[in-house]
């Protein structure tokens, strides 16, 4: 399983001015900002051939807006799962149009590597069994989960 490293971490921090300390135990979850998204994936096409730093901008970008659609569901008294099975798992019905042009971004970014993604693309999706989910794990199950199921 990849993680991010200590060279992506510091190098992001740097890149972006984030509030890191050093001693972040899961550094994309404590650093990560809803409300940067956009920037996120503005500067990602510079990073892109740089292995490691793909990989933690890409864990970085999937967090930040996984926390975005998190502050607008939050405010349901439901968990997760049941919202995105009340829509009848249609994302249309769950997801925001600015969220839906936002996640076309995102897809991109991780569908032109989605082999070299995969820990983020099935951490972030949708588990139907254990009836668990984020609030874009949705998204991330329409669009990904059974092309890597197909792939195994």
């Amino acid at each position: 399983m990849k993680h991010v490293t200590r060279y992506a971490e510091d190098t992001l921090n740097r890149m972006f001015s984030l509030p890191a300390t050093g001693g972040e135990q899961d550094w994309n979850v404590e650093i990560g900002d809803e409300n940067r998204v956009e920037e996120f994936i503005a500067r990602y096409p510079e990073i892109r051939h740089d292995d490691e730093l793909a990989f933690g901008l890409a864990w970085l970008i999937a967090t930040s807006f996984d926390f975005r659609i998190w502050d607008r569901m939050s405010e349901i008294e439901l968990d997760f799962y049941d919202i995105i099975e009340n829509c009848r798992f249609d994302v249309t019905k769950a997801y925001t149009h600015e969220e839906l042009l936002l996640w076309e971004e995102i897809s991109a970014i991780l569908i032109d590597r989605k082999g070299f993604f995969k820990e983020i693309i099935e951490y972030f999706s949708i588990n139907h069994i254990e009836r668990t989910a984020f609030p874009s794990s949705l998204l991330f199950g329409h669009t990904f989960h059974w092309q890597l199921a197909d792939e195994r």
